[in-house]
């Protein structure tokens, strides 16, 4: 039972559970500021993250006997959701579930239901709750389209109230329009923003100075798409910047202060220097420069804002940006050759989900983690020549988990890590 209500999550299978949202039984006794719910009042509205698109947890912590009901329904009403409870007391519930070692409640465990068994049955549910007894409702999705749902949760005369809302309730929204696609040339460039920063006042001149940056390279290349940062080293305050032109930015720093300056761009080693800028840009007019050097053939980075829909090779549309970046490097660098590789968390079979079966062969992958790594690098790669690479300069490989950077991984965050595409440099000359 516990397999079937993670939908067969792949990638994503040990980590639903680990984050159930937290509910205290009685309400009004809740003090810790991690959980979901916080003292009344007790509507409330949550979002689903990545991790909740297949089930969505919550834990409820009971400290006195009561007794207590639920009530599930969808947002939409053509969302179809089947429910699961469980009652499990030690911190290992998520490894055992996985491992199907607990099995949900039977139909007998409910005051009003002694019926057979139907976890797709969404009608008003109540228990006996004992004390220190913690209990999970599991809220899966058997739709595509899933928009999210209402949850009630009765005890006495409170009821809570939660709306946890999934994606935007438009059916001309699929989930297939939330991916990239590869047919659509972006735009030649990423947009600069040409709103300039107001100059220094004559009240301001003895405090403030109005600085000028401009990001290049120390060797030949051109850049694209850098990304400056200032932070105040006493305060920590991070300075607004102004993009002004390609790869120039403004910014008014206070004189005599020290900052931390970051300074990144793709294919360039990344600038982390703490300077009095004051004197950095003294005799120079206002006027600071950063020298990025290039990454050499054997360097490596990580596209950290490409993603993929769950044990599929469907470039998820966050990934717009980091894959337009990608390209605009590669247009502005035509002599270099990279090698892009695909990386898994693990290399567990990967199978197909069944609510994906009509939309195309990149949502219906079934095979090997490795097999799976490198379709997704292929599907980059498609994506690079479509946008007028040449394919000679591109290498597509897939490393599965055979290469994960934490080995064990406990938390989604540690997992995330291991699911990535790297860039590695072949040829730059």
């Amino acid at each position: 039972m516990g397999l079937y209500a993670q939908y067969d999550a792949g990638e994503f299978e040990n980590y639903d559970c680990t984050y159930s949202k937290e509910v205290m039984i009685p309400f009004n006794s809740l003090k810790n500021s991690t959980a979901l719910l916080t003292n009344p009042p007790l509507n409330q509205i949550v979002f689903y993250t990545h991790r909740d698109q297949f089930s969505y947890w919550y834990k409820i912590i009971v400290k006195e006997d009561c007794t207590l009901g639920f009530k599930v329904d969808p947002i939409d009403t053509r969302d179809d959701y089947a429910v699961f409870v469980y009652q499990y007391n030690k911190n290992d519930f998520c490894d055992k579930v996985y491992q199907e070692k607990i099995q949900s409640v039977k139909a007998p465990f409910f005051l009003n239901k002694k019926d057979k068994e139907d976890v797709f049955d969404l009608s008003e549910k109540y228990f006996r709750a004992k004390k220190d007894n913690i209990y999970y409702i599991s809220i899966l999705s058997t739709s595509i389209n899933n928009c999210g749902h209402f949850l009630k949760l009765y005890k006495g005369t409170d009821t809570l109230r939660v709306k946890a809302i999934h994606i935007p309730c438009a059916r001309d929204l699929s989930i297939a329009s939330k991916k990239v696609d590869l047919n659509i040339t972006p735009a030649p460039d990423l947009k600069i923003r040409k709103d300039t920063i107001s100059k220094v006042s004559a009240k301001e001149e003895d405090l403030y100075t109005l600085v000028r940056c401009s990001v290049g390279a120390d060797k030949k290349g051109k850049l694209t798409g850098s990304k400056l940062r200032i932070v105040d080293e006493l305060t920590g305050h991070e300075l607004t910047i102004y993009p002004v032109d390609k790869e120039e930015f403004e910014f008014k720093i206070e004189k005599d202060k020290h900052y931390k300056v970051e300074c990144s761009a793709l294919g360039y080693k990344h600038f982390d220097h703490s300077i009095k800028i004051s004197d950095a840009i003294k005799g120079t007019g206002g006027k600071l420069d950063i020298q990025l050097t290039p990454l050499k053939v054997g360097d490596n980075f990580i596209m950290k804002n490409i993603y993929f829909h769950p044990n599929t090779y469907a470039l998820r549309k966050e990934s717009e940006e980091d894959l337009a970046r990608l390209l605009n490097y590669l247009l502005a660098n035509p002599t270099i050759k990279i090698e892009i590789e695909g990386h898994t968390n693990g290399n567990k079979r990967i199978h197909k989900n069944k609510a994906y079966m009509n939309l195309g062969d990149e949502w219906n992958f079934s095979g090997s983690a490795r097999k799976l790594s490198a379709m997704r690098a292929e599907n980059i790669k498609t994506y690079l020549t479509r946008n007028g690479v040449n394919e000679n300069r591109l290498v597509a490989e897939g490393y599965g988990g055979d290469r994960m950077i934490v080995p064990n991984p406990v938390t989604l965050e540690e997992g995330q890590q291991n699911i990535r595409v790297e860039i590695v440099i072949l040829q730059n000359n």
